[in-house]
């Protein structure tokens, strides 16, 4: 293995770890204090759209937005994010034993 695909994929190994320890210990928060911080996180979001772009209002108030919020933007994106960078490291990490990329993939 070549210095630099090691430190490539030690980085997205690192970026990966980061991403999944926060999903652990979010995962450990209580349910009520997970929904206020949801809740304050896509209200914030919508309040930002809503600054950007005044002629389409979101209404943060709505449990449709906030559930779309949480579960699409919070959920599927962090575990997305984490599948990215666990997969971008084992193909750094393992580039030079397979001749595919797509094997490791």
């Amino acid at each position: 293995m070549n210095k630099k695909n090691f430190v490539i994929g030690l980085l997205f190994g690192i970026f990966a770890l980061a991403t999944n320890i926060f999903i652990l210990v979010e995962a450990g928060t209580p349910g009520g204090a997970s929904g206020m911080q949801s809740t304050g996180v896509s209200q914030a979001i919508g309040d930002a759209i809503n600054t950007m772009v005044p002629s389409h209002p979101i209404d943060t108030s709505d449990p449709n937005y906030l559930s779309f919020m949480r579960k699409f933007i919070g959920h599927f994106s962090l575990f997305g994010v984490s599948g990215i960078f666990t997969i971008l490291s084992l193909i750094f990490f393992l580039k030079d034993k397979f001749k595919s990329n797509w094997f490791v993939f």
